[in-house]
């Protein structure tokens, strides 16, 4: 995922790529300081031409050192940017904006304007991750340079947007491998855009071969839909997943990927029956099973007997209700059974009605105490806490013989 930190250069690098080009001023070892100090560029190959301009497609190789003579860990070869999305890392996006055609350039980023907090995962067996929160070197070269905005000619414009079409799909793959799903997703989103129109037809000019080169294209934008899912899968979006793997499916049927793709979806959003349709057509194109496959069947199979035991349980219990002639109502979870203080000091909470008496006898025998003679009143007042303890005790007792008549009558 994209950090705070790198959205933060972006914008800075996007701010100075919008300035007047003054010349940066070189130091003694040929550096260009292109943002105080937190991108420099030296040149190792001069270019010829004209400078790159926004909006306009690049074609570059680059590596990644942790120090300008240290280990390669990463490379990335003629891989293409648009600039101006901010695709790039905006360190090596502030770079290209001020080199030229043919041009070998060292450029060294600091952290936030390179992979920032999120670092950068290897995708190749030979490369190793560059660590979070790391300042690196890059050794960029500018391969060529294209206009973002197609042709006028029919032919022209379609040769470029196959173009686009593959280069978004290139870069997308990329940055899946290296689990960086936010650019991932937006790259096959783009790619999405390239050709809204279904069915893809060749324009005219293509001749004979039109038919197989709209065939082509609709192969890969299947591809890049079922590449889509699957980055969605990954950032939980199971609906959008499944949205894209129809998208890849109606485009070509037999589209294995697409097809496991829309599957897991239909079980994540608990459509088992779309699910198991799906599973069944994977293993009428591949019999024998991967082990994603072998996965999603068994947590098919898991669910679903969870489901039917759930189911199971219902329905005896409305079978139950019914036979009584009530409505069924869900047992709420029984009672935790008392403590043993709770069972203690249960007997010796008094109930509402004995609170109301109890003080009932306590208000009149005050104002008996008080209306008393006071040469009476010490007989009085033991007299009256006598008579409100017996007529208490006598309350009690006769309640509660009511309360196990009751009680023996229910059983």
């Amino acid at each position: 995922m994209a950090s705070e930190d790198g959205i933060a250069g972006q914008g800075e690098a996007a701010e100075e790529t919008e300035k007047v080009d003054e010349g940066p001023v070189k130091d003694a070892d040929g550096w260009e300081d292109m943002m105080d100090g937190k991108v420099r560029k030296r040149t190792v190959k001069v270019g010829k031409g004209d400078a790159v301009d926004l909006q306009r497609d690049v074609l570059c190789s680059f590596d990644v050192r942790l120090s300008l003579d240290g280990e390669i860990l990463q490379r990335r070869k003629n891989i293409r940017y648009r600039i101006g999305e901010s695709e790039a890392i905006p360190g090596l996006e502030l770079a290209l904006r001020h080199m030229f055609l043919g041009e070998e350039a060292d450029v060294f980023c600091i952290s936030r304007f390179a992979w920032g907090p999120a670092g950068c995962k290897a995708a190749e067996a030979q490369e190793k991750d560059v660590p979070e929160d790391t300042d690196v070197y890059l050794n960029v070269k500018l391969i060529d340079m294209y206009p973002a905005s197609p042709e006028d000619d029919s032919q022209k414009n379609w040769a470029h947007r196959v173009q686009e079409l593959e280069w978004r799909r290139t870069n997308g793959n990329d940055h899946y491998r290296r689990r960086n799903m936010q650019l991932a997703a937006r790259c096959y989103e783009k790619g999405m855009e390239v050709f809204p129109e279904t069915p893809v037809q060749a324009p005219t000019s293509v001749g004979l071969s039109g038919k197989a080169a709209a065939a082509a294209v609709t192969k890969t934008i299947a591809d890049v839909a079922s590449n889509l899912s699957a980055v969605y899968l990954e950032q939980g979006r199971a609906r959008d997943a499944s949205d894209h793997a129809k998208i890849a499916v109606d485009l070509v049927p037999k589209h294995a990927k697409a097809i496991f793709r829309l599957a897991k979806a239909s079980f994540l959003l608990g459509d088992f029956e779309e699910c198991q349709a799906r599973i069944n057509e994977l293993q009428g194109l591949q019999p024998e099973e991967d082990a994603a496959v072998k996965r999603l069947v068994a947590d098919l199979e898991r669910a679903r007997t969870k489901h039917a035991s759930k189911s199971k349980k219902l329905g005896a219990a409305l079978l139950e209700a019914a036979g009584e002639g009530r409505e069924y109502v869900e047992k709420p979870p029984p009672e935790e059974p008392p403590t043993f203080l709770q069972e203690l000091l249960e007997p010796m909470i008094p109930s509402k009605k004995q609170v109301i008496l109890l003080g009932a006898l306590v208000m009149l025998s005050a104002l008996v105490i008080f209306f008393a003679p006071q040469r009476h009143r010490p007989q009085v007042v033991i007299i009256s806490l006598l008579a409100s303890t017996l007529i208490f005790a006598i309350y009690t007792a006769v309640t509660q013989a009511d309360a196990d008549i009751a009680e023996a009558k229910k059983k």
